[in-house]
């Protein structure tokens, strides 16, 4: 018992951080980092702090990257928040043995980054909704699978915060996932559209 009511602490302490930062980002209230960041290390510390919840499954994650190096400005803690929910989702809903690859190819404007997996995928009529908060997409095992379902929803809100996209794709359940992050080597908030 005791051991259930400290992972449900810790669980609720990340929800309320969580939070906490979601709305800093809704208000716009939230500053941007300026730090220099080279993707391709930060890609490359990330994968290895991913190792021991990947080999606990038997999961091989792969980076596929450029060669030089890639500066952009961002908070590195921003870039962890949404990377490491990527990252998380594809480990926790792929099956034992199978693999992630993250690929980063430099573009003119910023950084394309794709995250697939060979994971459950994901059914075309829950698509529309990921983005959405504390929306999961198999309710039934949601007290098996750890989250606070703000985690897609962050992510988006930071990623566009900076002027970039984030989109996810599945051909379906059993045929894997692929997150897409474009975001840019300068900070540049979206212009707000006047209808």
């Amino acid at each position: 018992y005791i051991e259930e009511i400290d992972e449900e602490v810790v669980r609720l302490g990340n929800l309320v951080q969580d939070l906490k930062l979601l709305s800093r980002f809704d208000a716009g209230r939230a500053e941007l980092g300026k730090d220099q960041v080279d993707m391709l290390r930060f890609a490359a510390s990330l994968q290895h702090q991913s190792e021991q919840q990947a080999d606990e499954k038997h999961i091989h994650i792969a980076l596929d990257l450029p060669s030089e190096p890639i500066p952009i400005n961002a908070s590195i803690n921003h870039l962890t928040v949404v990377f490491r929910n990527l990252l998380d989702n594809a480990i926790k809903y792929t099956p034992e043995g199978g693999e992630i690859v993250w690929k980063i190819v430099k573009e003119a404007q910023g950084i394309d980054s794709t995250i697939r997996d060979t994971g459950r995928g994901i059914p075309p009529e829950h698509l529309p909704r990921l983005f959405e908060r504390f929306y999961r997409v198999d309710r039934a095992r949601s007290r098996d699978i750890p989250g606070t379902g703000l985690g897609l929803a962050l992510a988006k809100s930071i990623v566009e915060a900076y002027g970039g996209v984030i989109s996810i794709e599945s051909d379906g359940a059993e045929k894997g996932t692929t997150a897409h992050v474009f975001w840019p080597y300068q900070p540049k908030r979206p212009q707000v559209q006047i209808n």
